[in-house]
């Protein structure tokens, strides 16, 4: 079993580079639906409402907002790495345990996880190879605008993530995804190809 990492940063177009994959016939796990789910988990909601206990609003009932968590995680560093300590290595857990699942159905088969902080969370472990998505930083914020977030809010987004360079520089393969949906599959099925082989 092959194990690919896509990565990249705000809005360069990863969920799109994992379902053009998930259309070649590679099994996939997108690891932001995994943390979302983390945040229903009682364990996750005790220790935010714990930790927010100041910011009402963060928890309420049983429901963790998470637009409101985000408006304070984005403008503070240090609440930031908390909440990225708490939920990482749970999300990290969740994938391994899907892909023992995957390997003792198929243990030939080719994996991609889109993992947006593969880098920052420390994750490189669970993949074979690394896929980063890369768009520029106008793209980013053309992309961001259109899907309603304020500016100031996508910069916050951008750069609270490592610079999409260093990752390039990391990475096996990049994707360049700032033109057509034909050109973005084209890259991709190189790239399978190679792994593949």
């Amino acid at each position: 079993m092959k194990i690919i990492g896509i990565t990249g940063s705000f809005k360069t177009g990863k969920t799109t580079v994992l379902n053009i994959f998930k259309d070649l016939g590679v099994e996939i796990i997108d690891a932001d639906k995994v943390a979302h789910k983390q945040f229903t988990s009682e364990e996750v909601i005790a220790a935010i409402r714990n930790h927010f206990q100041d910011s009402a609003e963060v928890v309420e009932g049983n429901i963790i907002n998470r637009s409101k968590l985000a408006q304070i995680v984005f403008n503070n560093q240090s609440e930031l790495k908390w909440l990225n300590n708490l939920i990482h290595p749970l999300v990290a857990k969740d994938i391994e345990n899907s892909l023992k699942e995957i390997k003792k159905r198929n243990p030939e088969t080719l994996v991609a996880i889109e993992i947006p902080l593969l880098y920052e969370a420390g994750m490189t472990y669970l993949v074979d190879k690394i896929v980063v998505v890369s768009v520029d930083r106008q793209t980013q914020l053309r992309r961001a605008l259109k899907e309603g977030f304020s500016r100031e809010n996508a910069l916050r987004r951008i750069e609270s993530q490592f610079d999409i360079l260093k990752k390039e520089e990391r990475g096996d393969f990049v994707i360049d995804n700032k033109s057509s949906l034909e050109n973005t599959g084209n890259q991709v099925e190189k790239i399978w190809k190679k792994i593949k082989e």
